[in-house]
């Protein structure tokens, strides 16, 4: 009686965290829906990944009702671990990590309730939930992704006498009649087909493999598959720009089409390898962990007892400390924001041996130009609207259509144009952000989507006297179509700190509103270089401008922001 009393406040708990847990991770869900829409993630096989887990869970029913065990401490730990991470990604505004710590306790929940065997069952079932996130706008290393599959593509096709030069994330064919040009944007580098692919190969392990060695061997096969898809989808591309047309190669819906050709080559690969997969085991049985050649499926565990009250104990430390962490990161209330501007109303219009410059944009799509004010003036090309495009003579706008367009309303972008005697150019930008996260984001993103090819990034330190900065990303790049290289540098500024990459902003970010109630308001300085910064003498231009270019821009006596 005592047993079936204990089942039943084990599913009660269970039944009140799932209730609970729904409405306090409702937002999340709510802003991670809205996430899937974006081009650059588009995470349309996230919709099928839950379905895939609850199908998991029934089809192991059986084995739950065997493995069931009385509780464990360990899984109060895990607990614990993920309610910390719940709340450094809730209080943090870090959706990603909040959801983490959500698939986090779907596993350590009844890990401690019911036990490890009952554990090592739903590591599938919460683990598959890991699709779900997305990770595409975040990662660093899809200009990586990008840049194999073009440099393998083209190696292929000049192996086949199709004459196609590389430029970074960009192939290009010059041959008479056969002209095309190709670049390989963020959301075609491959990471979408990488997580979709290995969603795929992870849910076939699972259902159709017996072994441990299979279900791994399996599943570690998506990675080369995906890269192998995406590299394939990328020839088939080339191929129809070049015997067809540039335009049923790269513009919609045509285009759009061709991501098929990643997904069939995965599926093809899978069931081919299925039949192989136990051939493979029984040759290298000899060699194995005994581990791997056992059966995945969990054993009955020894039953340990353990005296009442610890159960009791145990049961009600599972149900508080969830409730707890639920309901005081909703008391605290919301973060304030950090009102204090610690950057100058404008950047300088004239430094120490440089020559400064406004730039005005031309939002025709067709037009696109660029051109300094002093240009303008000596055109006289204004009327009483403002200053006009010289080429196609309409209005122009000091940012482009794509920072007017797309960055929230209460962004500050200021920008200014300088050129030293010896004819380096140096294109200033300082983005101040609003009240909204979007205002800023990596360089990385926005470069390819402008027509630029990247072709390398890395962090460097540089030495400026005055203060800032100590260190800088810095990307080498060019104009699609172009050869001259240039180098853009960036690094993020708030009120109290300086990082040069997007990972440790993030990082400051979720201490400062997490321990501070703090939202930060951050600036990013993005300088372009008219030459790549590949020798002493371009980096010390580069340090001799800043020394000058930072102390009038950035204020030294900021005082403590007050909550607004």
């Amino acid at each position: 009686m005592l047993e079936q009393w204990g089942t039943q406040i084990r599913w009660g708990i269970l039944a009140i965290l799932a209730g609970c847990g729904f409405f306090y991770y409702r937002g999340m869900i709510e802003g991670m829906l809205l996430l899937y829409t974006y081009p650059v993630e588009d995470m349309s096989h996230a919709y099928a990944v839950p379905f895939v887990s609850l199908y998991a869970l029934w089809f192991q029913r059986k084995q739950f009702a065997r493995v069931a065990g009385g509780g464990s401490w360990a899984g109060l730990g895990w607990i614990i671990f993920f309610l910390v991470l719940t709340w450094f990604g809730g209080r943090g505004g870090q959706a990603r990590m909040e959801m983490l710590a959500m698939i986090g306790l779907i596993w350590a929940i009844p890990y401690a309730l019911w036990g490890r065997g009952v554990a090592r069952l739903m590591a599938f079932p919460a683990g598959f939930l890991l699709f779900t996130v997305p990770m595409s706008s975040y990662l660093s290393f899809t200009v990586y992704l990008r840049i194999f599959s073009t440099w393998f593509a083209a190696t292929l096709l000049n192996g086949f006498n199709m004459a196609v030069e590389q430029n970074g994330t960009m192939l290009a064919s010059r041959v008479p009649g056969g002209e095309f040009q190709v670049d390989v944007a963020e959301a075609c580098s491959g990471i979408r087909s990488l997580v979709a692919m290995m969603a795929l190969y992870a849910g076939v392990a699972f259902f159709w493999m017996k072994t441990r060695f299979q279900k791994w061997a399996l599943f570690a096969c998506a990675i080369p598959m995906a890269v192998l898809g995406n590299i394939c989808r990328l020839l088939i591309v080339c191929l129809v720009a070049r015997f067809i047309s540039q335009a049923a190669a790269t513009e919609e819906p045509y285009h759009g089409y061709y991501g098929f050709v990643t997904f069939g080559v995965g599926v093809f690969v899978v069931s081919a390898l299925i039949p192989w997969l136990p051939k493979f085991e029984h040759a290298i049985a000899k060699v194995l962990p005994r581990w791997l050649q056992t059966s995945a499926e969990a054993q009955v565990p020894e039953l340990k007892l353990v005296p009442q009250w610890q159960r009791l104990l145990l049961l009600g430390l599972v149900l508080v400390l969830p409730l707890a962490t639920f309901r005081s990161s909703l008391w605290i209330g919301p973060a304030f924001y950090d009102e204090y501007r610690f950057v100058a109303k404008k950047l300088p219009d004239l430094l120490p041996g440089y020559v400064g410059d406004c730039p005005w944009y031309c939002h025709d799509t067709q037009c696109a130009s660029v051109v300094d004010e002093r240009e303008l003036k000596a055109l006289k090309s204004f009327n009483q609207e403002g200053y006009i495009c010289p080429v196609c003579k309409k209005k122009m706008y000091p940012l482009s259509v794509g920072e007017q367009s797309s960055l929230p309303t209460d962004t500050e972008i200021m920008k200014r144009v300088y050129r030293s005697a010896d004819g380096v150019v140096f294109s200033a930008n300082v983005v101040l952000s609003g009240r909204y996260r979007g205002s800023i984001h990596r360089a990385e993103l926005c470069l390819p989507s402008q027509g630029f090819v990247i072709l390398k990034t890395e962090s460097k330190p540089l030495r400026v006297q005055g203060g800032r900065p100590q260190k800088v990303r810095v990307i080498t790049a060019q104009q699609s179509g172009a050869t001259r290289q240039f180098a853009l540098i960036y690094w993020f500024e708030s009120r109290t700190r300086a990082c040069d990459s997007h990972e440790n902003r993030i990082l400051v970010d979720i201490w400062d509103r997490s321990i501070h109630n703090r939202i930060n308001r951050w600036a990013m300085v993005a300088v372009n270089v008219s030459i790549p910064l590949d020798s002493a003498e371009s980096i010390g231009a580069l340090e001799a401008f800043l020394g000058e270019f930072c102390p009038q821009v950035f204020k030294a006596d900021a005082p403590d922001a007050q909550p607004k």
